[in-house]
């Protein structure tokens, strides 16, 4: 049942929201230039990865630049645009194709990067026994609270 809840709700946030990701598809590419897309390799489970897909928010740096944990840690690179669909989280509406896929559910633990999946083997097995979601009890509490919560 999870699944097809997952599935309905995926169909109507990318079918209600079209307008809203073409707006925001059109203002990325015209004022931050491309790629309107940010895709990054996540893990489904322990040893399966697959590519998350967020609007991209922050500017474009070598991959020697992209140091950090978080955006928290990039906050520099945010652009004016993406600090808008931050806020708002609007950089996730295109997940929802992350669930049509099967990789994500509405509701989970965020899905962690490989990095941590192989420095924490035991505790992402018990993690990933959900399938990863877009939104989750951590996500909704810690959100507003990220930057103090990493700059300890």
């Amino acid at each position: 049942m999870k699944r097809v809840f997952d599935i309905t709700c995926a169909v109507l946030i990318l079918v209600l929201s079209a307008p809203v990701l073409i707006i925001v598809a059109v203002l990325i590419r015209r004022h931050d230039g491309g790629p309107v897309f940010y895709v990054a390799e996540r893990m489904k489970t322990p040893k399966q990865p697959f590519d998350l897909i967020k609007f991209r928010t922050m500017s474009n740096v070598e991959a020697s630049q992209n140091a950090g944990v978080t955006g928290g840690d990039k906050s520099d690179r945010i652009t004016p645009i993406g600090r808008i669909l931050r806020r708002f989280r609007l950089d996730e509406l295109p997940q929802a194709i992350n669930v049509l896929r099967g990789d994500m559910s509405i509701v989970g633990p965020r899905p962690p990067l490989r990095q941590y999946t192989d420095a924490f083997p035991d505790l992402y097995t018990c993690v990933l026994r959900s399938r990863p979601g877009i939104t989750g009890l951590a996500t909704l509490h810690y959100h507003r609270h990220e930057e103090r919560l990493i700059s300890r």
